[in-house]
């Protein structure tokens, strides 16, 4: 109507076209992780599922892993290896409209840290020894807490400072233990070693 007049259309058209993209949900199979402090002990299956709504339909749904190649979903997958992992996904349809990147984000250790062992004992041999341990637990969680005990004794926590652990004194020497027959005595030559 223009200033109260009638006004007559001989058409109009509607654009009625799919303008709106689809929506994708990530769904893992353990949706809370069963390790501590958010890690999982062993890698979730991802399933991808995509909505199109009333649009004209799903094409496909596209997947990255941790910034590599992308991917066209098929079926349910989970990721290789340890460490902090990043799934980026989105979904386009038959109308070629695409859906903004989302991600889901997880972290896996499933293997405990190796401990590796240095010693170096003083005076060929026969003197005090320093043992240094060291711990990689590769891309996992990290390390939180390394123990040691001497022939059976009470465990101990490890710092990564030097420990003596035989001062060649009795007292130090009678929380040792010998496996099998024997015993341990301390050396005559006064250094503090044992035999």
């Amino acid at each position: 109507m223009v200033a109260g007049l009638p006004v007559d259309f001989d058409y109009f058209r509607v654009d009625c076209s799919d303008k709106i993209a689809p929506t994708t949900t990530a769904t893992l199979d353990e949706d809370t992780p069963d390790g501590e402090l958010g890690w999982y002990t062993q890698a979730p299956e991802i399933t991808l599922s995509a909505d199109d709504g009333v649009g004209d339909g799903l094409d496909k749904i596209t997947y990255k892993v941790d910034g590599g190649a992308e991917t066209t979903y098929k079926d349910p997958f989970t990721v290789a290896g340890e460490g902090e992992h990043v799934v980026e996904y989105f979904a386009t349809d038959k109308a070629e409209n695409v859906e903004s990147i989302k991600k889901v984000a997880f972290r896996v250790d499933g293997t405990a840290p190796k401990t590796t062992v240095d010693a170096q004992v003083a005076d060929g041999g026969n003197g005090p020894a320093t043992v240094t341990l060291d711990t990689d637990d590769g891309n996992g969680s990290g390390t939180v807490l390394t123990e040691y005990r001497v022939d059976g004794g009470p465990w101990t926590t490890y710092m990564a400072k030097e420990e003596q652990i035989l001062d060649g004194t009795a007292a130090s020497l009678a929380q040792w233990k010998q496996a099998g027959a024997g015993s341990f005595e301390l050396m005559k030559d006064g250094s503090g070693g044992i035999n």
